[in-house]
């Protein structure tokens, strides 16, 4: 697909469009800045969160730990962009939609970046000891891939379902329920 062609055919229409250029991205920094770039914000905004996600991480005092208080207080905003992302209100349409997946992806970001920043750091913090800590990122690895594949199920799901956006919503909040349950 000629993605500039479909841009401006789009153009041409009247329709409103975003194009988001996921080619050679290897991060989420990177995907941060794609959906900034894409929405015409400032270049600063993908990563700057980062950094800063980072910053208050490593200087959180609480009695739950540093890095678990962020896991903890990302889990529901967490959820509730998944719903915003997988389940936009059926009325809207165009720019508007444009604009309600924008802050949405904007909004998931941000909640993603505050959950995996603590998360990608707390596995070091858990053992000094290095055989530990390499079994320890191993199941996490392990994991994760079970997880990502289960994803892809959940994406089959609401593909064939009868009502796909029922399905979508049902599916975005089930995710959202287990991953608050798996993190507290």
């Amino acid at each position: 697909v000629d993605v500039r062609r479909l841009e401006r055919s789009c153009q041409e229409r009247s329709r409103p469009t975003v194009v988001l250029d996921t080619r050679g991205l290897v991060d989420p920094a990177g995907f941060t800045d794609a959906i900034a770039t894409a929405l015409a914000l400032p270049g600063w905004v993908g990563r700057t969160w980062q950094a800063l996600a980072g910053y208050l991480s490593d200087r959180t005092r609480s009695r739950l730990g540093r890095r678990r208080s962020w896991l903890i207080g990302s889990v529901i905003p967490f959820a509730l962009t998944l719903v915003m992302l997988w389940s936009p209100p059926e009325l809207l349409d165009g720019a508007m939609l444009i604009l309600w997946l924008g802050a949405a992806l904007i909004l998931w970001e941000t909640a993603a970046t505050a959950f995996w920043i603590p998360y990608n750091a707390l596995g070091l913090e858990l053992s000094s000891d290095h055989h530990e800590r390499t079994r320890l990122f191993a199941w996490r690895q392990i994991l994760s891939t079970v997880g990502y594949a289960a994803s892809l199920s959940l994406v089959y799901l609401i593909r064939t379902a009868e009502a796909p956006r029922d399905m979508a919503l049902a599916t975005s909040i089930g995710t959202g329920l287990v991953f608050g349950i798996l993190v507290v």
